[in-house]
């Protein structure tokens, strides 16, 4: 009686650490798998702090280039504040000669009156300092003066027609001078032997020896020389061979 009591306690026992067995090994999936959902929430969250890192340095490089812009600009403006203040300095000035002097043609030169209609059609060739204060702009047209100045843009808004012509010009130009640089290269390629051939030729043509005695030696060299190459026996026999003893003999020719 006592084995099997302590038997059935020993079973009961080991039930009890089957059941803590199967709630801990549940415990242990369940706690794995949120293991690995942090670790992919960690890599990611590596991810996006490299990504958002990355992206503040192109900020900073961003704000960096803005700021120089922004003192380029800055300088410009004072540069042009200071001309403008110049320029209004001196119309004061002028403007002051009409009530201490009657005739201020001096100061006058320095004005052009004309009707208001023609504020609109009037432009200047560069940029002026104090343009703005009478409301001129710079002339969107092309010409020698305002080719390294133009506003390509402000042109092509204001001449559309004419950018469209300028435009087509310019492709078929290049469409024609790649076209002759194809067909050329095309040509040297298919008669580059014949061309080789006539460059050697040319570069290595044998120079006839100018004559140097008296008036008409030159032609008369020239035609001796002409006899020699076809083997003319009149007036001029061909060179000797040295090596055949008959030519020695006085009245024999090559042909005897």
């Amino acid at each position: 009686m006592l084995c099997e009591r302590a038997l059935s306690s020993k079973n009961t026992s080991l039930n009890d650490f089957r059941e803590k067995f199967l709630v801990q090994s549940s415990v242990l999936g369940n706690l794995t798998i949120s293991n690995a959902h942090c670790q992919q929430n960690l890599t990611q969250a590596g991810n996006d702090l490299r990504d958002q890192l990355r992206e503040i340095d192109d900020l900073k490089r961003k704000v960096t280039g803005l700021e120089a812009l922004t003192a380029a600009h800055k300088r410009t403006f004072d540069q042009r504040t200071v001309k403008m203040v110049q320029v209004v300095r001196e119309m004061q000035g002028h403007l002051a000669c009409l009530q201490s002097e009657e005739n201020c043609i001096t100061e006058a030169t320095h004005y052009v009156t004309l009707p208001i209609s023609f504020m609109e059609s009037l432009c200047t060739y560069n940029l002026v300092d104090g343009q703005e204060l009478y409301g001129l702009h710079v002339c969107p047209f092309l010409g020698d003066r305002l080719w390294a100045d133009l506003d390509t843009d402000h042109f092509m808004a204001q001449n559309p027609y004419t950018s469209s012509v300028l435009l087509l010009i310019m492709v078929l130009a290049a469409i024609g001078g790649l076209t002759i640089l194809t067909g050329a290269g095309l040509l040297c390629h298919r008669f580059r032997q014949p061309l080789a051939r006539l460059c050697h030729r040319c570069l290595h043509q044998p120079r006839r020896p100018s004559g140097a005695g008296p008036e008409g030696g030159s032609e008369a060299a020239e035609s001796v020389s002409d006899k020699v190459e076809v083997g003319s026996t009149e007036g001029v026999l061909p060179k000797k061979d040295p090596l055949n003893a008959a030519w020695d003999q006085k009245g024999l020719t090559p042909e005897q």
